[in-house]
């Protein structure tokens, strides 16, 4: 799709511990494309989480949330983002929010691609660029180059 932000960071996690609850995952490598400055770029920690929605939100759509470990234990941890479902099965996407007035309002948008039956989770974080249409969203996601072609991710 021309005209979208192609200047985002890249995470390759690959699966490290898995419950019932929750799958955990540990960075593998991390790639910034089309970032000259890494303060231009969001980039996430070592190891995170994709934890079952257990409904004590008010997220909609949402069976899967993005947990960061930015703090001692899991548990106080940040939840990030919730997944929602695309028009690829093995893509996701969420957003990092900010909060003006007590509302949160989608600023980053991330992609989640799932590969290799969960084994291996590739995110791509596209600071300060979302959109809020549907079609060119939907049109974004369709377009993406993504690090496993969509085929091979299954």
């Amino acid at each position: 799709m021309a005209g979208y932000n192609k200047n985002y960071s890249r995470h390759i996690y690959v699966i490290e511990d898995e419950k019932t609850s929750y799958k955990g995952y540990k960075l593998e490598n991390i790639f910034l494309q089309n970032v000259v400055d890494k303060s231009n770029a969001i980039v996430l920690p070592v190891f995170i989480r994709i934890e079952v929605n257990r409904g004590y939100n008010n997220s909609r759509s949402c069976d899967k949330w993005l947990r960061i470990r930015d703090n001692e234990t899991w548990e106080n941890s940040t939840l990030v983002t919730g997944l929602r479902k695309t028009c690829a099965t093995e893509i996701f996407e969420g957003n990092i929010p900010r909060v003006e007035n007590g509302q949160y309002i989608p600023e980053s948008l991330i992609l989640f691609q799932f590969a290799n039956n969960n084994r291996n989770l590739v995110i791509d974080v596209f600071k300060d660029f979302y959109l809020h249409d549907a079609f060119k969203k939907r049109q974004l996601i369709r377009a993406h180059e993504y690090y496993y072609s969509k085929k091979a991710a299954v």
